[in-house]
């Protein structure tokens, strides 16, 4: 039995994301063969109370430290200090001395045998050990952040997020490899990530535990014969927005000329400004932080995602089938996912035949019975958690061999 130390910048729990939902799922089931300890930020009141007691039951510690607040003078002094170390901006937010100080304090005090980073811009933690440590060093890569920062630069409008952007990415092209190269393993979500980081460090180990689902949790609802879409994320994260306003301005006039009845779902957590707006269309609804996504689903026939930018593999897709509801999706939006189009998922690039596959499900049942049962099969066979979870527990004992 391993001791392992899980370095995150969120809670696991409450799960409010798909970063969240990997790691709660994973840790409930890797704890159960290794001895797991984590430290992370406590982001509120909420977390404290009830985060830090639910990892309690799955972890041997749980190490944490309020995540800081940083006034706009201090975080301009961070970028500014990162920059001159040529490190991204977005570590200014998640390297900081009270965490790296708890780190310090309980890589001294233990012996762990794996040190497992979640995320590039929390590599730096898995160096702040005792020089004559005899730990693995695991990172891994939720995203591969180049990738997903050099799409944002380009869809950015002119401005300041735009230039924020285009450092960011010339920056985390050097940053990336250089901390993969620092570890013994890095894991990415799907193989095609896979090849683009050992592309970018080829002597780098790689190996691919991709996102899932807990299929015997999810059972599936009833198929709808509502015609309402279905778009569900995280909706404060850039990806996700420019998304909803790609379909909800340019995918949605052409299902609604097709069909007036067809209304659209978005649901997901802290909306910002620009989502907000889009609730004023006509047969657009927004849902905030619901307690619960099943209902949502049961009344949907299809759900949708027309992301344009992003990495690493999307959990509501793998969801989506597990419930039961047929997925439309760009090509970048199912990336990284071992689909099929026309099998168990229609995919589109542009506006019109986005909008012809959607009107396709709606009025093919067949077509529909297809999709369902297919992403069902798939997420069954290759995306459950308990499958997951075992590659990830091999990856461990090879390590420590």
């Amino acid at each position: 039995m391993a001791e392992i130390l899980i370095i995150s910048a969120e809670m696991p729990y409450p799960v409010r994301g798909g970063d969240q939902l990997r790691q709660y799922n994973l840790i409930k089931r890797i704890a159960q063969h290794h001895n797991v300890y984590l430290a992370t930020f406590l982001h509120g009141k909420e977390e404290e109370e009830i985060g830090v007691q639910e990892m309690r039951k799955y972890c041997k510690g749980v190490h944490v430290v309020h995540a800081p607040k940083f006034r706009a003078p201090v975080l301009m002094r961070r970028f500014i200090s990162n920059l001159a170390r040529w490190r991204p901006l977005c570590e200014s937010y998640h390297f900081v001395p009270v965490l790296e100080a708890k780190v310090r304090e309980l890589t001294s005090k233990k012996d762990f045998d794996i040190i497992q980073a979640e995320h590039v811009y929390m590599s730096e933690y898995a160096h702040c050990t005792p020089k004559n440590s005899a730990h693995k060093k695991v990172l891994t890569l939720i995203d591969i952040e180049s990738v997903r920062i050099k799409r944002q630069f380009f869809l950015e409008p002119i401005g300041q997020n735009k230039i924020r952007y285009l450092i960011d990415w010339v920056v985390m092209k050097s940053f990336e490899p250089r901390s993969m190269r620092r570890m013994d393993k890095c894991i990415a979500m799907s193989e095609i990530e896979a090849k683009i980081a050992k592309k970018m460090a080829p002597m780098v180990d790689v190996e691919v535990v991709p996102n899932g689902v807990d299929s015997k949790l999810l059972t599936p609802v009833v198929p709808s014969k509502e015609k309402q879409l279905l778009m569900i994320g995280s909706l404060c994260y850039p990806p996700n927005i420019d998304g909803a306003e790609y379909f909800v301005k340019k995918i949605f006039p052409l299902i609604r000329a097709q069909d007036r009845e067809i209304k659209l779902n978005i649901v997901g957590r802290a909306p910002t400004s620009r989502v907000q707006a889009l609730a004023c269309v006509d047969g657009v609804a927004l849902f905030s932080n619901v307690p619960e996504v099943r209902p949502f689903y049961e009344r949907s026939a299809v759900s949708v995602v027309p992301l344009r930018s992003g990495g690493g593999t999307r959990l509501k897709i793998l969801e989506s089938m597990a419930f039961g509801v047929p997925v439309v999706s760009t090509t970048i939006g199912c990336e990284g996912l071992d689909v099929t189009n026309g099998e168990n998922i229609l995919i589109a690039d542009t506006p019109k035949t986005f909008a012809e596959n959607v009107i396709r499900i709606l009025n093919d049942q067949s077509l529909q019975d297809k999709l369902i049962q297919n992403g069902r099969k798939l997420v069954e066979e290759k995306y459950d958690w308990d499958i997951i979870a075992q590659r990830l527990l091999n990856i461990y004992d090879e390590l420590l061999e």
